[in-house]
């Protein structure tokens, strides 16, 4: 656990009440992340057998067609959806997929205010820089944003998460960009070396995926989620050959598919 930030474990009875009162889902074993190829956006599950956590919906309906290949025909709940900052890219998905999925809990910036009021609606809660959630082993860090730091760049608040599962330690950057991986190196330091997976922040983009900050982080596998010909020509040259220098392999969803780890 870190040791410079206060730890606080405020989910567990949520969870545990949520799947209560959905418990008629028929079981489902799968223990997997997946990284969705979603066209230019991010979309991540989390699955340990009924229970779903949602990171981030893409941009448009895609998402349901995703969810409908690696969920059971009658689970119609998603415990937990994380939506990281407010970019159509990221939660317009969401808005497809409450018209077919019960969501359990929603989690959101502290700082996205009215931008966000329309899933307020719904059970939430504001997550910030050194929470701690947990559910059986799945553990996941909340390193970034600290609240009321927002940012006129709204991809430098995104949620930042590292999840602990799998025998795996993989770092979610959200958009976030070279200003927030360098107040998350120094604040983390050592404690986000050596990851398993990074989620690179900003669709590969240039802004992000310093060469500093994959060198600290030095990943097993990069993973670039970006659309094909996208208007912002992600993922970037200056990206890909931070990757190629430091010898970390890399994944773009566009051109290989969804991404599973079991």
């Amino acid at each position: 656990m870190l040791k410079d930030l206060k730890i606080f474990k405020i989910l567990n009875l949520i969870f545990w009440l949520w799947i209560g009162i959905f418990s008629y889902r028929l079981p489902n074993e799968s223990s997997r992340v997946i990284f969705f190829d979603v066209g230019q956006g991010d979309a991540i599950l989390i699955q340990k057998g009924n229970f779903e956590m949602l990171v981030d919906g893409g941009a448009d309906d895609t998402i349901i067609y995703k969810l409908g290949e690696y969920m059971k025909w009658n689970d119609r709940l998603i415990d937990i959806v994380v939506i990281t900052h407010m970019h159509d890219d990221h939660y317009m998905g969401i808005k497809y997929l409450l018209e077919r999925y019960e969501v359990g809990l929603f989690l959101l910036s502290p700082n996205c205010g009215e931008l966000c009021q329309e899933f307020k609606a719904y059970n939430y809660i504001e997550v910030s820089q050194g929470m701690n959630l947990e559910y059986f082993d799945i553990d996941i860090d909340i390193l970034w944003p600290r609240v009321g730091e927002l940012d006129d760049n709204f991809n430098n608040d995104s949620i930042v998460l590292l999840l602990r599962y799998l025998d795996k330690r993989i770092l979610l950057m959200g958009d976030a960009e070279k200003e927030v991986e360098e107040i998350v190196s120094e604040d983390y330091g050592e404690y986000i070396t050596g990851v398993d997976i990074l989620k690179a922040g900003h669709h590969c983009s240039k802004t992000a995926s310093t060469y500093q900050f994959l060198e600290l982080t030095n990943p097993k596998l990069s993973i670039c989620s970006c659309g094909e010909d996208n208007k912002f020509g992600h993922p970037h040259q200056e990206t890909i050959e931070n990757f190629n220098t430091l010898n970390i392999p890399y994944y773009i969803t566009w051109e290989e598919g969804d991404y599973v780890v079991e």
